[in-house]
């Protein structure tokens, strides 16, 4: 069967694209109902798809992980997520992050997956692309002297390791960060770039030395905030004789709540298999509510008691919501 993809993941950037549409998936038996055929379509890895002209958009490779489209382009790479909406009216963003300083670097797929995408788009047989491969990372060589990216999905997000050879200057390696309403690093380490639809978290980088036997020495490392939309990365115990790796995630976190007056949070339950249960009050008479839920009319200042399941796709995260209150 041939899984339809989203229009338009491309909007934020000014121009309307398909995304890249799953593989075909063989199966003994038919999908029996739509969130059977979600559950499958949620096993099949991510993929890093060539853009090969079936897209007019500057991206080298797509791919969907998670809730946010990925858009790797020459000198950098960009996200484009929106909140989970039923409704007509959603919020969305794009955060763009470039390769500072960095010239022209060779683009290339790595670790080919099983499968190809076909594209039949419009009625023109010579726009459509067939035999498109996919990848389960991409990277890009010589993004600074001595230094690679590796873009690759991890447990449903993004990352992208930093490689560099010895005697590469890590001090070079910096990124500008383009969609972000601001940029700072938490205490614990994360560095947070802020959005209209919530944080983009990227924790605090895994950091090895790579000797010339490939044995791994871990190290600390921690991000640097070099201006209003500009970080890189500091390695105190890294003298540059040696390889480096860093290996930092990219994590956007789930908006929820209403258009209209407030709502708050007073606990929060994350149980064993990654499930979230928040517990608050709101006055939204919008706050987003789940068929069948006990109570989805907002009365005064009502509790609330909301379930997400982070594993899912964006529109399938909102597992349950309810108010719970009286007349007043």
């Amino acid at each position: 069967m041939f899984a339809a993809g989203l229009a338009g993941i491309a909007a934020s950037f000014g121009v309307a694209q398909p995304e890249p549409s799953r593989s075909m998936i063989p199966a003994t038996a038919a999908p029996t109902s739509v969130a059977e055929g979600a559950a499958i379509l949620a096993r099949v890895p991510a993929a890093f798809v060539p853009n090969l002209g079936h897209w007019e958009h500057p991206a080298r490779f797509v791919a969907r992980i998670g809730g946010a489209a990925v858009f790797l382009e020459e000198g950098g790479f960009a996200l484009s997520a929106a909140e989970p909406c039923d409704g007509p009216a959603s919020r969305g963003a794009a955060v763009r992050m470039r390769f500072a300083g960095a010239g022209p670097c060779e683009i290339v797929g790595e670790e080919a997956l099983a499968g190809t995408h076909t594209y039949f788009l419009g009625n023109d047989p010579a726009s459509w692309k067939t035999g498109v491969p996919r990848y389960g990372a991409v990277r890009y060589r010589g993004a600074w002297p001595g230094v690679e990216v590796v873009c690759f999905e991890k447990e449903g997000h993004l990352e992208y390791d930093l490689v560099l050879s010895p005697g590469a200057a890590l001090a070079a390696v910096e990124f500008t960060v383009e969609g972000a309403e601001g940029l700072r690093v938490e205490e614990e380490g994360t560095l947070v770039l802020d959005t209209a639809i919530g944080p983009l978290r990227q924790p605090r980088p895994k950091t090895f030395e790579v000797d010339g036997a490939g044995r791994r020495r871990e190290l600390s490392a921690r991000y640097e905030v070099r201006g209003r939309d500009r970080f890189g990365f500091v390695v105190p115990e890294w003298g540059g004789g040696s390889g480096l790796v860093l290996d930092p995630g990219i994590l956007w976190s789930t908006f929820v709540g209403g258009s209209i007056g407030g709502q708050a949070a007073n606990a929060l339950f994350v149980d064993d298999s990654g499930v979230v249960t928040i517990a608050g009050f709101t006055n939204s008479t919008d706050y987003p509510t789940t068929p069948g839920a006990w109570d989805t009319t907002q009365n005064g200042l009502d509790v609330l008691v909301t379930r997400l399941d982070p594993s899912q796709p964006s529109s399938q995260q909102l597992l349950y919501s309810t108010f719970v209150g009286g007349a007043g």
